[in-house]
């Protein structure tokens, strides 16, 4: 079970995890996948999927088709913080 450690709240809500998540898909113009994703965050599928993926998303920072892209929105939050 997942329990936030060391997750302190950086920026109107967001953990170190979600900005790093919004980071690594504006390093790409292609999206990537979930696996590729958590992977590249450091966190398990499951975490990502359950824990994170839905708030980000909830928050309009995050766009899913076939991969997840960073929206606008979550472009203009990483210029602010």
């Amino acid at each position: 079970m997942f329990i936030l450690k060391d997750e302190s709240i950086i920026y109107q809500g967001l953990t170190k995890t979600d900005i790093s998540i919004l980071r690594a898909l504006a390093s790409t113009e292609k999206g990537l996948g979930y696996s590729t994703l958590s992977a590249k965050c450091g966190i398990s599928r499951d975490d990502y999927m359950i824990v994170y993926e839905p708030y980000l998303l909830e928050q309009g920072f995050l766009d899913i088709s076939s991969r997840r892209f960073i929206t606008d929105t979550g472009k203009e939050l990483l210029t602010k913080i």
